[in-house]
């Protein structure tokens, strides 16, 4: 019987307001932001899949980056309207090679805000898939 519930309980729901068609942001209580696609879980935790987390990036940095984005397996995009831009990296390649999914309980989560299609962190995330392809 115990068995029966635990897995039920990772089994996940639709919820009204997440756009499964687009990707999402989660805001964690400890300041951290992750992207990916959210999955509600029965038990309200959030299942993120397709993971990205964001490192801020200054002008100069970002130039030394994006020639070892295809080494460290990140996805850089800047911002048209200033100096800095963001840096999105692929979990994998860290010490304790992580998955490519996060399992983050209920409490830790600020909020969720789906990204919108032409954003630039969506869009650096669908070009970080088409070099990941032609690789």
């Amino acid at each position: 019987f115990a068995v029966v519930i635990v897995r039920m309980s990772y089994h996940h729901i639709v919820y009204d307001g997440i756009d499964t068609n687009r990707y999402q942001a989660v805001y964690l209580t400890n300041d951290n932001v992750y992207f990916g696609r959210v999955h509600i879980l029965i038990n309200g935790d959030i299942f993120l899949t397709d993971v990205f987390r964001v490192q801020a990036t200054s002008a100069t940095n970002s130039t030394e980056q994006n020639s070892d984005s295809t080494s460290t397996n990140a996805a850089t995009t800047t911002s048209d309207d200033n100096s800095s831009g963001i840096r999105l990296i692929k979990p994998g390649k860290e010490l304790h090679s992580p998955d490519d999914t996060m399992l983050i309980r209920r409490s830790n989560v600020l909020f969720i805000e789906n990204l919108q299609v032409d954003g630039k962190v969506t869009q650096a995330i669908l070009d970080y898939h088409k070099q990941d392809d032609a690789n």
